[in-house]
């Protein structure tokens, strides 16, 4: 299973800025005229919204494979084709046709027309690599902006700039606690991944970030990590297109165009999916789903971004808040997203403008929804309370970072139930606490215990035992503890319904996929809601 401790530490490791390849080794030339590359990137935007374009992206995974978007582009319509080319073969996934603003997806047998950015593919990471096939065009002339001029090479400039000081740290103090916990651990210290990341984090610190545009365009046609690098080639302006590219006649198309909310609201689930996961595959990166109960219908949670994790519902479940991940930058941020419109509104200001935020909840009012922070000056697994204000969209740190997790606000909106752990120095162990955080930040533990849920009576705290792992309740002083429904072995990431009587949990057993699966509250088997393939992680349900 997914162990929550290490969540906030994958994405750290994954952590994806600009640096690309240098003109290392290239006598510099005369630096080109800054704004010349400004005024041809706006010319070939302005171009790009009147006339047809096609284009190759192509970005390389840590593992030496290569994602390749082959787009083609006209002002009213799209069409890309997502490809993955390992060991010298080249599969397609699938083919996205944007047109009318609908968005039609063939995926396997799977063919569906969505709304935007609401098309799911079993590839978690495919909206990562859509992103980065878009062009991206120099469109600032200050001095500096693209950092150190390094050269130029048939008709490509590389430029060089510092991490921003906020990533710098982050990356500084994350270096300093991976050295620090693989001098401990020699087995860690081996694996080739943790070696990889060590190098790649120290690169980054090192030598800053790298870009390379193209003088004629003023486009960007080389950017990404070393192991997440994208490359923009064959860029083309079509003077006549095949119009049957575009074509999604003759296709019969499920239809997820209606609106998610014009039903029962009180049926729709978040949950994370990966649909290439099979049992022996690691845990992979998941990405965000809108799931209806009723009719077991899903799409995309519609984040105009490249990957969303489950949050929770705000007031009248038609608006979420959930964390999005933008891996270009590095930052997970918080987000609040209208199911019925589309609309993506970023929140916490400048406070949460970079770094993690994770498992926001909403307070019992509406008004306010708590987030656990990872900026710059946490330790590698600490996390800052901050309270965001949803009208103003502000943000309010509360108390001191701590190692925490799976917050819930008590019924009076007076602080959190959530767990804390502590490790301890000596014997190198991590204990798990259920806590309470009140508002002025005062931290009581209660008891000890993972996966905290506080049901919706308010009075009851539903966790998992530290050693058994089997679920038990206990009153919110942390007293009367007592096993839940038979323990729930097997079971995991406890999601309760909005109606008190129902909770999703996702059922673990050995040689079997994972399996969301609807529960009565205390009963002691349930129902699978879906029995499609792969992982699914992470529910939230209010």
């Amino acid at each position: 299973m997914i162990v929550p401790r290490l969540w906030s530490l994958a994405w750290v490791l994954g952590l994806s800025l600009l640096p690309g390849l240098s003109a290392r080794g290239q006598a510099p030339k005369t630096e080109p005229d800054l704004s010349a590359l400004v005024k041809a990137g706006r010319a070939s935007a302005e171009r790009l919204q009147k006339e047809c374009a096609s284009w190759t992206s192509s970005t390389t995974g840590p593992n030496g494979s290569v994602f390749i978007v082959d787009v083609l582009a006209c002002p009213d319509m799209r069409r890309s084709i997502f490809s993955v080319q390992a060991q010298g073969q080249r599969v397609e996934i699938f083919r996205l046709i944007a047109r009318g603003g609908v968005w039609y997806m063939t995926e396997g047998k799977r063919a569906g027309k969505y709304r935007p950015y609401e098309a799911p593919s079993d590839w978690p990471t495919a909206y990562l690599y859509l992103s980065r096939s878009e062009p991206r065009f120099v469109a600032q002339d200050e001095p500096g902006i693209l950092g150190t001029y390094e050269g130029k090479l048939q008709g490509v400039a590389t430029y060089r700039s510092p991490i921003p000081d906020a990533q710098r740290q982050q990356l500084q103090n994350t270096l300093k606690e991976i050295d620090a916990f693989v001098s401990k651990n020699a087995a860690a210290a081996a694996k080739p991944e943790m070696q990889q990341a060590r190098a790649r984090l120290k690169d980054l610190v090192g030598n800053g970030i790298a870009s390379r545009i193209e003088l004629a365009t003023g486009m960007f046609v080389q950017l990404g990590a070393p192991d997440k690098e994208t490359r923009i080639s064959n860029f083309r302006w079509r003077e006549r297109i095949d119009r049957s590219e575009f074509d999604v006649a003759g296709k019969t198309w499920d239809d997820f165009t209606d609106d998610p909310t014009a039903g029962d609201t009180s049926d729709l689930l978040m949950i994370g999916h990966c649909g290439i996961w099979r049992v022996g595959m690691k845990s992979p990166e998941v990405d965000g789903r809108l799931f209806d109960l009723k009719t077991g219908r899903y799409r995309r949670i519609p984040f105009q971004g490249e990957q969303a994790q489950s949050g929770c519902f705000l007031k009248g479940r038609t608006r979420v808040v959930i964390s999005g991940a933008d891996l270009m930058s590095g930052v997970i941020g918080l987000y609040e997203i209208d199911l019925k419109t589309g609309t993506n509104r970023q929140l916490g200001g400048e406070a949460l403008a970079s770094g993690f935020s994770l498992f926001p909840v909403l307070s019992p009012d509406g008004k306010t929804v708590a987030v656990l922070h990872k900026g710059a000056a946490e330790r590698l697994l600490d996390t800052q309370v901050y309270l965001v204000d949803l009208a103003t969209g502000n943000a309010r740190p509360v108390g001191k970072p701590h190692d925490m997790a799976f917050p819930s606000w008590l019924p009076d909106g007076s602080g959190l139930i959530l767990l804390v752990r502590e490790v301890d120095e000596a014997t190198h162990t991590t204990k798990e606490n259920i806590a309470r955080m009140t508002l002025d930040g005062t931290v009581t533990k209660l008891c000890e215990g993972s996966s905290p849920v506080l049901l919706a009576d308010g009075k009851t705290i539903l966790f998992e035992d530290s050693k058994t792992r089997l679920w038990q309740t206990a009153d919110r002083d942390g007293g009367h503890i007592q096993p839940f429904a038979d323990g729930l072995k097997d079971y995991h990431f406890a999601a309760p319904g909005p109606d008190g009587k129902r909770i999703i949990m996702i059922r673990f057993q050995p040689g079997a996929e994972p399996v969301p699966t609807l529960l009565t509250l205390g009963e002691t088997d349930g129902e699978p809601v879906t029995t499609r393939p792969g992982l699914w992680a992470r529910p939230a349900w209010r």
